[in-house]
């Protein structure tokens, strides 16, 4: 059998050296009738010093911490029979004023008149809560001033939550929006996209965990300004079921952009013009050789007309030949006018061998324009994505470029020579080679990436530098050598990436 008395004992040690502090208060008057060892400790006074103290003794003693609201809530806690948790602050003769947190409970039947306070020091834990307190709100003032904007979402595209800054975005607050769908701000011509993503991001288990989108969301004012969206796809998770966004007001930066390419667009269509200019002899000769030679076809077939008996055979012959002239020089004409227009980038899928067979005109031109030589190899037909105009562009610069650096030279030395080829399993390669004076030492230790770089007098260097700037536009490199193959002279050439499905 259990000693009655051992048990009274056990519960006697247990109270007496709990790891909380332990006072029994009076019901009606918050009187201390008993403490334990680990509340003299954390009062700083001995067990004769606290019996027979207030309740109110023990507290902080300011407007919240005080005999009344104590006593309130022990008889609170006496007359409702419940497990009253709650924060305080008590005084201390060592620590001064230190948070607590308490919990009163009625002690034995409601005759007792005896209420149980435990209490435990929670310094530790207030010191934490407050330095979290003030990261958030360090990062909730971070959130509120940056430029992006953080939104969470559910699989509908109702806003569950918004960040601060979204008022320096879009110029409403993050309380007026949370709650609405994101459908309310988007363009109707946008909304296809975002429905499409909202629907992949819903589906259980979809792969679908992150990407990026363009919309244009319209402001308090009124305006569609464009945002690039980033995402990442949390549905389904237990304790973060949400699409998170990040977005960004990139109108101006786009505006930039397209200034940008309207300068290029125009310092394009200034160097084409240049180079037309420069061979307009060139082209009005290549223009007057067809047109002539359809004339003497007309002209034959009148003269076998006037007769009484012609050949009708002869006739067909003559004006087939005729239109084939005239076609000729309206390919010329087309080719040129196609070269010197002013138009935005257009990249399309086309061979290589393509671009190099429709800039033969303009090639042929410039060639003849200086009386020297030129010899095309094409060994690979693989098809690249790129703005076949810009492209005609970079190789009449070189071309430009290597017949500067062969005047002086006799009409016979004057060479060049075209090489399209494949460079490794990636890359297409264009080389022009010729049997100039051969590369200055600046420009083949990497000067050529430096904007308007010239050799010529009185050159604006504008030929390599839109050259540099086209190749990079289509992922390219642009490299400028001497020749490597026994002659003297430069080899100018470009890479290309070969198109992926």
């Amino acid at each position: 059998m259990i000693n009655t008395k051992d048990l009274e004992f056990s519960y006697k040690e247990i109270f007496e050296f709990a790891n909380d502090a332990m006072i029994i208060h009076c019901a009606e008057t918050g009187d201390i009738l008993k403490v334990n060892k680990r509340a003299c400790e954390l009062y700083g006074m001995t067990s004769d010093e606290i019996v027979g103290m207030k309740v109110g003794n023990l507290a902080k003693g300011n407007e919240h911490y005080n005999h009344d609201n104590a006593l309130r809530k022990i008889r609170k806690a006496f007359e409702e029979n419940i497990l009253l948790t709650f924060e305080w602050e008590i005084s201390t003769h060592k620590n001064g004023y230190i948070p607590v947190e308490v919990n009163l409970k009625r002690l034995g039947s409601k005759s007792s008149k005896l209420v149980l306070a435990m209490t435990r020091d929670i310094t530790v834990r207030k010191v934490a809560e407050q330095k979290l307190r003030e990261r958030n709100k360090y990062f909730r003032r971070l959130m509120s001033i940056s430029s992006d904007g953080i939104a969470l979402i559910d699989q509908k595209g109702r806003i569950e939550f918004l960040s601060e800054s979204i008022k320096l975005i879009t110029g409403r607050t993050a309380r007026s929006l949370t709650g609405r769908n994101i459908v309310e701000f988007i363009h109707p011509q946008d909304l296809i996209y975002v429905n499409k993503m909202l629907e992949r991001l819903s589906i259980k288990g979809s792969p679908f965990r992150s990407g990026s989108i363009s919309i244009r969301v319209k402001n308090n004012s009124g305006q569609w300004r464009n945002h690039e969206v980033y995402f990442k796809n949390f549905l389904g998770n237990l304790r973060f079921n949400y699409v998170l966004l990040n977005f960004r007001d990139v109108t101006e930066r786009l505006r930039r952009e397209e200034e940008d390419r309207e300068k290029d667009r125009n310092l394009n269509h200034l160097a084409r013009l240049s180079i037309a200019g420069e061979v307009t002899a060139a082209i009005a000769h290549e223009i007057n050789q067809p047109l002539c030679a359809a004339v003497n076809y007309f002209a034959g077939c009148r003269n076998r007309l006037s007769r009484e008996n012609f050949s009708r055979k002869d006739i067909i012959y003559g004006l087939e030949m005729a239109q084939n002239e005239l076609e000729r020089a309206g390919k010329v004409v087309t080719v040129i006018k196609n070269f010197t227009k002013n138009s935005e980038q257009s990249p399309k899928l086309i061979s290589i061998k393509e671009v190099i067979e429709n800039a033969k005109d303009i090639i042929n031109a410039q060639i003849k324009n200086r009386l020297a030589r030129c010899d095309i190899n094409i060994t690979t037909d693989k098809k690249v994505l790129c703005d076949e105009i810009l492209i005609q562009q970079v190789i009449s610069n070189l071309i430009s470029n290597a017949l500067d650096s062969m005047k002086g030279l006799d009409v016979a030395s004057q060479s060049i020579d075209i090489h399209v080829f494949d460079h490794a399993s990636d890359w297409v390669e264009v080389s022009i080679y010729d049997r100039g004076i051969g590369p200055p030492e600046e420009m083949i230790s990497h000067k050529i990436e430096k904007s308007f770089y010239t050799t010529k007098e009185g050159g604006l260097g504008l030929g390599l530098s839109l050259c540099r700037k086209i190749m990079k536009s289509h992922r390219g490199k642009l490299t400028i050598t001497a020749r490597e193959d026994g002659y003297r002279g430069t080899r100018a050439s470009f890479l290309i990436p070969v198109a992926r499905a």
